[in-house]
This record gives C-alpha cells, sequence and structure tokens, in this order.
C-alpha cells in the first residue's frame, strides 16, 4: 500500500474531497487526511471515500503569513511526523489542492531512510519566489525511518517567524545538500535526499507534469475555480486527460515559456 497524507481545513475542503476520488482511482493507494478545522459533515463525506482522519493539536499561526506575505504552512512537519510515528510507514505528502495526472506515486515513493524534495518548476524559478526555498513542498515524501531529531531541527527554523515550511526546509537540506542538482541522490547525515523535477512531479503549471498542482487554489478564487473545473472533468474522462498531458509532455506544444 502506499500511504499519501494531505492537511485541510474547511477552506480546502472541496480540493481535499477531488484529491480523495483522484486517489481513489489506483489501486493501493491510501489517503490519509490531517485535520486542520473541517465541518462534521466533511469528515463523513471524506470518510466515505475511504480516507482516514487524523488530528492534532495545532498552534494558532499555522496560516499565519510572514513579513513577505508567504504562507507559512508550519503544520505539516508536525502532522508528518506524528504520521511515521503512529503508522511506522513511509508516506507521500501531497498539498491538497494537488491532482494525480499519470500513475507516478511508484516512481517517486521514498524508501525507508530517503526523504524526497520537489525542486521548483521552470515558473517557480524568480527571485521572489526563491525567497521561499527552492523546495515547493506541495510534493514530497519521508520514509519511515526517519527520526523526530530530523523534524525538530526543520520546527526550530520555522520559530522565528519569518520562515515557511518550504523556506525552512530548503535551508535545513542546503547544509549538506545542493538542491539545483535535479534528479540526483545525496547525503543529508544518515538519509538520502531525492530531488526531483518539480516540471514533472509538481507542475504548478498543470502542462506536462505527471502530478499538476494548483497552487493556492484554497486561497484565490481563479485558482479554485480552475482546480474545480479540471477535477471535474478528470472524473469525466480520466484517460483522455492523461493522454493529452502524456503526449504535450512529450512534444511541449503548450508550455509555458519565460
Amino acid at each position: 500500500m502506499y500511504s499519501i497524507l494531505t492537511c485541510a481545513d474547511t477552506n480546502f475542503y472541496p480540493m481535499a474531497l477531488c484529491l480523495a476520488r483522484n486517489i481513489r482511482r489506483y489501486p493501493g493507494y491510501k489517503l490519509f487526511l490531517y485535520d486542520l478545522g473541517l465541518q462534521d459533515t466533511e469528515r463523513e463525506k471524506l470518510r466515505e471515500l475511504d480516507v482516514t482522519i487524523e488530528q492534532i493539536p495545532q498552534q494558532q499561526d499555522i496560516f499565519s503569513f510572514n513579513s513577505k506575505k508567504n504562507i507559512r504552512a508550519t503544520h505539516k512537519m508536525g502532522c508528518i511526523e506524528h504520521f511515521l510515528q503512529k503508522y511506522q510507514n513511509g508516506v507521500l505528502v501531497l498539498d491538497a489542492d494537488v491532482l494525480i495526472i499519470n500513475d507516478a506515486v511508484n516512481e517517486i515513493f521514498p524508501s525507508e531512510k530517503e526523504i524526497v524534495v520537489t525542486y521548483r518548476c521552470d515558473r517557480e524559478k524568480k527571485p521572489h519566489i526563491l525567497v521561499n526555498g527552492k523546495i515547493n513542498t506541495g510534493v514530497m515524501g519521508f520514509g519511515s525511518d526517519i527520526e523526530s531529531s530530523f523534524f525538530n531541527e526543520w520546527k526550530k527554523l520555522c520559530e522565528d517567524g519569518e520562515h515557511t515550511d518550504q523556506s525552512a526546509l530548503s535551508t535545513l537540506l542546503e547544509r549538506q545538500v545542493e538542491l539545483g542538482k535535479i534528479n540526483s541522490r545525496q547525503m543529508y547525515d544518515s538519509y538520502s535526499v531525492r530531488v526531483l523535477d518539480g516540471n514533472i512531479y509538481n507542475d504548478v503549471t498543470c502542462r506536462i507534469g505527471k502530478i499538476f498542482h494548483f497552487k493556492s487554489a484554497g486561497r484565490r478564487r481563479n485558482k479554485h475555480f480552475g482546480f474545480m473545473l479540471f477535477a471535474f472533468l478528470q472524473r469525466l474522462f480520466p484517460e483522455t486527460i492523461s493522454w493529452c498531458v502524456e503526449v504535450n509532455r512529450k512534444y511541449r506544444w503548450f508550455i509555458w515559456h519565460k
């Protein structure tokens, strides 16, 4: 079984519901959702889709913004650490506004002592975005043997009120890892760190990736509409959507240009 973790409150519930339906298309995938403020009816609807709901104490400022107006999302490390301790299994971590387009989880699922991260895709390689970290944490993975000490270091960096989950993880890993080496495996202490190409595995342009990331769909109306429309079409025509994206990935007819 491939365990997949996401987090959602009521604002992200519509996307989480679509992600749950998306994941049910793939045998052997199991979604675990960390509840950041769902309604009872929303939890029940998710459970009907075989989603396991977890809840842990959270600080009040998990959705706060830093001085650069980047959302800090400091809940993620605690949720991941809790999952690894409770289930003793590796996990792929997806933002709720992510959809799997082609079956790629087996390609990127972490081994026991492995951390998997995605370097930002080409569209995000801009100074004002990279200041928030070279990693986009919308898609990442953690093996079952990643210890609490790693997550404690990650959390500690966020105590300054400026670091986000993304910038803190980037800063932490860059002590020993060259994140710009795409498709590499490098060592951080006793862990193997695999750096994936965000254009393929965390595609915020939603054009060529095996995993699409409709970034900010929970906070921006136009992004929310785009996500919901695409998710609806994917439910109706999953094979057609997958084929179209595969063809576009190969021939690059419809891509983002600098």
